[in-house]
């Protein structure tokens, strides 16, 4: 699925049903059979075109369609949407996920990017070095990760063993179990930005904005606290600006801990 493989002297409806040509189905069953998938997919009426004549996501759909002609019992997609623009990506891991739940039809699917493995999966394998390092849903993966690795790997993750007990600075309060062979870490959009004022809270430690990212619906702020780099995630345009002074509070039911990765 990388590399699409369509037959460039095929029709998109000849495409879509050569798998059941070479095993002799009627050709009534065939145009049939196309009909419906095209259909599903959306290219109704691109049956008639060459594929060089479709765009890159197009093309996935016929790939796509051609691949379920055959009523498979198991789907594999290796990196399915990894050549399309990412506009495009996200337009089609919603598609194929509907496909695939409206087909029914059990499928693993191979993918490096997060967005994909969280958005299109009702379980993730998620693997280091061929080796598995932790199995679940994504809720499972993202708010209870086993390993520094999982933890980094999907989405972001601020490690915090810095603020356990180092001289000069506030030692942090953790609902976690703190083990030798553990991190212990917070996501960026659980970082509490404290309002101005001189109360003090948990785990509150003072910083300066060094980096900002607005990306439109979300602000990505880097803060430099006690020397170390935190991340901080708000949603919509932020009004600071990078040298401001401010108060940031991790709070304790938001630390997660977890393993080191081998």
């Amino acid at each position: 699925f990388q590399s699409y493989s369509l037959f460039q002297n095929m029709t998109i409806a000849e495409n879509v049903g050569y798998g059941l040509s070479i095993r002799k189905i009627p050709k009534p069953q065939i145009e049939k059979r196309v009909d419906e998938l095209l259909e599903q997919v959306g290219l109704t009426d691109q049956r008639e075109k060459l594929p060089h004549k479709l765009s890159g996501g197009q093309q996935q759909r016929v790939a796509l369609a051609r691949a379920l002609a055959v009523d498979p019992k198991l789907l594999l997609l290796d990196e399915p949407l990894s050549a399309l623009d990412a506009k495009v990506r996200k337009t089609l891991r919603i598609e194929i996920r509907e496909v695939q739940q409206n087909l029914g039809i059990p499928t693993v699917m191979v993918t490096h990017d997060q967005e994909e493995a969280m958005t299109m999966a009702d379980r993730i394998v998620c693997m280091k070095d061929g080796a598995i390092e932790q199995v679940g849903t994504p809720s499972e993966l993202y708010n209870q990760p086993r390993t520094s690795f999982v933890a980094g790997f999907l989405g972001s993750m601020n490690i915090l063993d810095f603020f356990l007990g180092e001289e000069g600075v506030n030692t942090l309060q953790i609902n976690v179990e703190n083990k030798n062979d553990c991190s212990i870490g917070i996501r960026p959009e659980s970082v509490v930005i404290v309002d101005g004022g001189s109360q003090t809270h948990p785990n509150m430690y003072h910083g300066k904005v060094i980096k900002i990212e607005n990306l439109g619906s979300i602000s990505l702020i880097q803060v430099n606290v006690h020397g170390h780099t935190i991340l901080i995630e708000r949603f919509g345009f932020t009004n600071f600006t990078i040298g401001d002074d401010l108060r940031v509070q991790f709070p304790a039911e938001k630390i997660i801990s977890f393993a080191h990765s081998a």
